[in-house]
């Protein structure tokens, strides 16, 4: 199934877009592998969260990251790199990127993605879809909360594969890269 189109891996807001592509043009996604992307963002802040629910928190990302001067921006970009990546010098890369990006485009992908719901379509999805996310005791989702939330939001996707990735946080493909090589090359294997 799907070996005649394409196969689609997507990184957070790449997975969104990947799954938002795979229900609206099903023909054109052979499947979809999602790297620590949920269907709706926002649902980290629980399960009733919804797009206008989430609205007032993206305004409020949004205006802090066009709002902080450089210090203060690089302050905050720091202590969430820190949540995004066990690794130091992967830490230091997302710190980089967020200080060379533009904020304005910054903020307004954030606020996208918030408020972007990809839950309504997944019940009626025909792509097959390997989910991998990411479990971390020391720092990151202990593996009992990331369990429940991403089998919770993946539930009525039919078929899904999910896939915990232990000792790692958001940025799976740098703190357990043999692992995510290993899941991928048995994903395109498929």
């Amino acid at each position: 199934a799907g070996l005649d189109r394409p196969a689609v891996i997507g990184h957070s807001m790449g997975g969104l877009s990947a799954l938002l592509l795979a229900q609206q043009q099903p023909g054109l996604v052979g499947r979809v592998m999602t790297v620590d992307s949920l269907l709706f963002y926002s649902a980290m802040f629980g399960p009733s969260a919804t797009a206008e629910s989430a609205r007032p928190f993206a305004d409020q990302a949004a205006g802090m990251i066009l709002g902080a001067d450089e210090a203060s921006f690089r302050t905050q970009q720091e202590a969430t790199a820190r949540t995004l990546s066990r690794t130091p010098s992967e830490q230091a890369r997302i710190v980089a990127w967020s200080m060379a990006t533009d904020r304005r485009a910054m903020a307004s992908a954030m606020k996208d993605v918030m408020t972007t719901d990809a839950r309504p379509g997944m019940a009626a999805m025909t792509t097959p879809v390997t989910a991998l996310y990411a479990a971390d005791a020391n720092g990151g989702p202990p593996p009992a909360m990331a369990d429940g939330m991403w089998g919770r939001e993946y539930a009525a996707l039919p078929g899904v594969t999910l896939i915990r990735v232990d000792g790692s946080r958001h940025f799976i493909m740098a703190d357990q890269p043999e692992r995510f090589a290993e899941l991928v090359d048995a994903f395109l294997a498929e």
